[in-house]
């Protein structure tokens, strides 16, 4: 568990935020894009992973850095990941049931 950072969440934040309820991670929201990612990215705000919902968000977390662990919602989000040599440490279904056993099972 720990601190955990949720992209682009202002239309999925609520939904998430109670699907953390009881694990060990605190989500935050951090907005970084629309349809593409800002240019600058936001500052990060310390945390220790990253949630990308979709591929925009992953390329949108690419830059962050230092021992931050990195979850893909999805294959499609894991694939660029992957692509830029950054793997994800975990990957889940893109489905709420699955999100909630990825945080109950990942520790910090």
């Amino acid at each position: 568990g720990g601190e955990f950072l949720l992209v682009r969440g202002h239309r999925s934040r609520e939904a998430l935020e109670k699907l953390a309820s009881g694990t060990k991670w605190e989500i935050h929201t951090w907005i970084t894009h629309a349809e593409v990612v800002s240019n600058p990215v936001p500052d990060l705000p310390p945390v220790d992973a990253v949630l990308a919902l979709s591929p925009v968000q992953a390329l949108a977390l690419l830059e962050v850095d230092g021992g931050v662990k990195r979850f893909a919602w999805g294959d499609s989000a894991a694939k660029v990941f992957a692509e830029a040599g950054a793997p994800a440490d975990a990957v889940c279904e893109p489905n709420a049931e699955a999100l909630r056993a990825l945080l109950e099972a990942r520790r910090s």
